[in-house]
């Protein structure tokens, strides 16, 4: 049985809970709070030629700062490098582009642009 088929929102909300009090370059929480939502689950194409579903978890909606945006996060990983938060729009039907995906949900968040203040210099996507 893969970890995939282990998530429950309440899994993904202790994920998201981990990656808030791992982040190093933002206050996350606060960025984060208005736009956080009980983990909600959506299957999405992945890619590959027969292009699977994958099993995603929305973790944040963020509609007031970027209307159609969400975060996601999907155990299985996406992109080149099978990072496993993503930005994916509320009416796309697949995972996106390999750019959209990150391996932290703060890079994430600091990508899909909802944070507006300055980044360290030694600021680098994970």
């Amino acid at each position: 049985m893969s970890s995939e088929s282990q998530d429950t929102p309440e899994r993904v909300a202790q994920l998201v809970r981990a990656e808030i009090d791992a982040a190093s370059y933002i206050p996350l929480l606060e960025v984060l709070a208005p736009f956080l939502v009980t983990p909600i689950e959506r299957a999405l194409f992945g890619w590959g030629a027969d292009r699977p579903r994958v099993r995603c978890w929305v973790v944040a909606d963020l509609g007031p700062e970027r209307e159609g945006t969400t975060l996601v996060y999907c155990a299985g990983g996406q992109g080149a490098h099978a990072d496993h938060w993503g930005i994916v729009k509320k009416t796309d039907d697949w995972v996106g582009r390999d750019d959209s995906w990150f391996s932290c949900l703060e890079d994430a968040a600091i990508s899909a642009g909802i944070w507006h203040g300055a980044l360290p210099a030694e600021y680098e996507i994970r």
